[in-house]
């Protein structure tokens, strides 16, 4: 009986050590992090020394996320782990913060050898170096840093809308396309779409707009991320309250146009059918949608 206990309190205690604490950061270091543009998406390149064989080897890649000074990985696109290629998802077990003089702090757990049960890694370094560095036995792992995007937060809407223009700003989802559609036609009707809506608003750069995208993934839920809930979630990221989207549906010869405008406040739509239309059609019926949409409004 005595023997079950201790293996049930070993169990627990296990099991609690591996649990994801919230980390909190207090508001002067989070100011910091934004005036000093720590915070941003960062390209990861894992580097092992060990004195073994291997020496000094490439380990992994995958891309994190620091946001108000604390480190995660989120996204595992185009992530990979050399000698685990079945658990990449241990990268999500990195955890850490900035703090005001730019030392990162964290853990990850990780195979340390190419043989061997996860060990738990503890990770420091500072970010003004770019990189950071975690040391177990006689194997140092080398997590080199390369910053390939700002935070959205260092990028406030305001600096990417001219000032003098008081056009209020909007941003486009990309087209829906159903059916066979050439790409070189989806960016003309595409292009006329964005010269006719930039007539009335001032229309979001597309690499803001992927970016808040990004951000909206990680936010949402599963089973919340819906393209409606997706397309508010940006917008309250961006803080606009306009975004329209085109839907074309090819059926043979015809094509049918959708244009959805959401504001926050209503959705609207307008719809057109065009039998046999060709390129030049397409354009003037798009414009001609954006027109009814906005002039009604």
């Amino acid at each position: 009986m005595i023997k079950i206990q201790i293996i049930l309190l070993i169990v627990i205690l296990s099991l609690s050590s591996c649990t994801i604490k919230t980390i909190e950061v207090d508001d002067e270091t989070k100011k910091i992090c934004r005036g000093k543009k720590y915070n941003g998406s960062y390209k990861i390149n894992l580097i092992r020394k060990c004195k073994d064989s291997y020496g000094s080897k490439p380990w992994g890649e995958a891309n994190l996320e620091i946001n108000q000074c604390v480190l995660s990985v989120n996204d595992l696109f185009g992530a990979n782990l050399q000698w685990e290629p079945d658990n990449v998802k241990r990268w999500k077990s990195l955890s850490g913060v900035v703090d005001k003089e730019g030392r990162i702090s964290g853990s990850m757990y990780l195979k340390v050898l190419t043989s061997g049960q996860t060990s738990k890694l503890l990770l420091s370094g500072n970010i003004k170096e770019n990189k950071f560095i975690g040391k177990w036995d006689h194997c140092t792992f080398i997590y080199n840093l390369e910053k390939i995007a700002d935070s959205i937060e260092d990028q406030p809407l305001e600096k990417t809308v001219n000032p003098l223009d008081e056009k209020p700003p909007t941003i486009i989802v990309p087209t829906g396309i159903l059916g066979e559609i050439s790409e070189n036609q989806k960016i003309i009707l595409e292009k006329t779409l964005e010269s006719k809506i930039d007539d009335y608003f001032a229309i979001v750069p597309k690499d803001l707009y992927e970016k808040a995208t990004d951000k909206a993934f990680e936010e949402l839920d599963y089973d919340e991320c819906t393209e409606e809930q997706c397309i508010i979630k940006i917008q309250e990221l961006l803080q606009v309250e306009n975004a329209f989207k085109l839907l074309l549906v090819r059926d043979g010869k015809d094509t049918q146009i959708s244009l959805t405008w959401n504001n926050l406040d209503e959705k609207r739509v307008e719809e057109f059918y065009c039998e046999n239309c060709n390129t030049k059609k397409l354009r003037e019926t798009i414009e001609g949608i954006v027109e009814k949409l906005v002039k009604n409004d």
